[in-house]
């Protein structure tokens, strides 16, 4: 996971290297852990490689995200579909999960609707190319933040 805070104050988290149902789990997890009194966004693309078994753990997911409490979720790519509507169907019954086909879309739905101070996960198979998505987002929100010399640890 890599943690970026922008000079905005929000939080990206870029973890779109490799998916799986276990590390998707721990990755929401973290970032509700991580996103106590702000805005959590799970960006969430394809688990690659589950084969029969990828409609239902993609649907899994999304309910878990909702048993979880992260605010909003964002499923990229076609396999994520059922993602959403798994979300849905467990109890996002006001938009907080939200289908979109491709990374472009995905990161104009972000400009629109994420906020400065917000947490957000990007999580998929390296295939997905959501690590991009993560690092347009950063240049979105003002670019990451450095420590100065007297702050680094």
């Amino acid at each position: 996971m890599e943690v970026t805070e922008t000079s905005d104050s929000t939080t990206v988290v870029n973890d779109a290297y490799n998916a799986n149902p276990e590390s998707m789990t721990a990755a929401l997890r973290a970032l509700v852990a991580m996103g106590q009194g702000k805005q959590t966004w799970a960006v969430l693309g394809e688990m690659k490689e589950l084969g029969d078994a990828s409609i239902l753990a993609h649907d899994e997911i999304g309910r878990l995200a909702v048993r979880l409490g992260v605010d909003r979720l964002i499923g990229v790519g076609e396999a994520c579909r059922s993602m959403v509507l798994g979300a849905a169907s467990e109890g996002y019954y006001g938009g907080e999960a939200h289908y979109c086909a491709d990374g472009d879309q995905a990161r104009k739905y972000l400009l629109e609707h994420a906020q400065a101070g917000d947490v957000i996960l990007f999580k998929a198979s390296r295939a997905a190319g959501l690590e991009t998505l993560a690092e347009q987002v950063i240049a979105d929100h003002g670019g990451p933040v450095y420590p100065t010399a007297g702050e680094a640890q």
